[in-house]
Formats: structure tokens, sequence, C-alpha cells
């Protein structure tokens, strides 16, 4: 699945050409490249003289994988980090939300993969669009409904800037990212506002989104 210059991404309809349509691939393609890409900068940002904690010990971790990941300029590898970071189940409901109810148990895998290589080779493909010159982290998480969030700020080459909250949470013992919130918009709300959508053009059939996701 590819993102076009136009706006559609193969195997998917085409989404609308109004403004709000684009303010959600907008955030989304933010979301996803300030989640990736852009916290390959992260170690320019000065050193802050406040021992971070875990929360952001693992954001540093990330941010490590993401570094190597990024220098490929591989969808490949940065669906590997995103396989090995994203709190996948999570993010993978908030995605379809009603829609989960139908999908089986066995077909469960494919589409969380699906759903990694779906951002993996979209935040890619427009990378080249966001010039990012650093990000600062705050040195302590906070406490949320879902888990903990990561305030960060974008500091991009024409001098805005961007305030990124990451939500991580638990499993397996360790950290994970659940989502990325950036300008009144999270990546999870915008990815369910496209999947339900394609779902719904589908007639409701959960199984022709998975499909997509994994041409």
């Amino acid at each position: 699945m590819t993102c076009s210059k136009s706006g559609s991404v193969t195997g998917f309809t085409r989404l609308p050409d109004s403004r709000a349509g684009q303010s959600v691939l907008t955030s989304m393609i933010l979301c996803v490249m300030l989640a990736s890409t852009s916290l390959a900068v992260l170690f320019a940002a000065p050193a802050t003289a406040q021992q971070p904690d875990p929360a952001v010990r693992y954001m540093d971790q990330v941010a490590r994988d993401l570094i190597n990941a990024s220098r490929t300029r591989s969808a490949a590898m940065l669906q590997s980090v995103i396989l090995r970071h994203a709190d996948l189940p999570y993010m993978g409901g908030q995605a379809i939300g009603e829609y989960g109810s139908q999908l089986g148990a066995s077909e469960r895998p494919s589409y969380l993969s699906g759903m990694a290589r779906f951002m993996a080779k979209y935040a890619a493909s427009e990378a080249h669009k966001y010039a990012i010159n650093r990000v600062t982290f705050q040195p302590h998480s906070r406490p949320a409904k879902y888990g903990l969030m990561v305030d960060s700020t974008i500091h991009m080459r024409d001098g805005s800037t961007y305030d990124v909250a990451f939500m991580l949470g638990r499993a397996n013992g360790t950290f994970k990212v659940r989502d990325a919130q950036i300008l009144g918009f999270s990546m999870t709300s915008q990815l369910n506002r496209l999947f339900t959508s394609y779902i719904s053009e589908q007639g409701g059939q959960v199984r022709a989104l998975v499909l997509a996701l994994n041409r």
C-alpha cells in the first residue's frame, strides 16, 4: 500500500479533498513521522540537568532504534521498529473500534502487521516533506488514563514548533508506544477515521481492510 502525491492511498478509496480530509492526513503523517524518523535528531537537543524517568529513558531507546532505521531510508526497517516498540494490539483495537468484534483471532496478526506496514510505508514516503531541526523532551512523564504521557517539542527548520505528547503503556513487562498526539489530533484517532471509513465503504467487511493493508 503506497501514498500518492494526490492524497490517495493505493488499496483505499480516495480521501476527500476537503480541508477536514487533508487535516486528517496531515495530522496522521506528522504523528507517524514525529514518532519515527524525526526522533533520529533527539540527541541534537541540549542535555537536561534532571535525570529522566524510566518512560523517558525508554523513548531514548526508541530513538536509538529509529536512528538506525531512518539512516537506511527503508520502510521495511521502519516497520521493524514499529513492530518492536508499538503497542499494536492497543493501537489496532482503537483503529477499528466496534468493527473489532468481526476480527477472528487467526486474522489479528495479519491485521496488526498490515497496520504497521501501512504506517511505515506512509511515513517513509512522506518524510522528505517535514524538515525537522531538533526534538526536546520533558525529563518526566505524567500519568494519563491509559498509560503515561511523555511530552516533547518538535523544532522545525522553518522556525515553527509542535508540541507532541507520546502515550506509553506497558506490555509484557516493558513500555510500548500507544499513541502520539499533536495539534489536537491523535495518531490512533486518525487511523480510526481512515480505517472505519474504508470498512464502511466495503459494506462493513473488516476483512477487506486486512486484505488492503497487506497488498
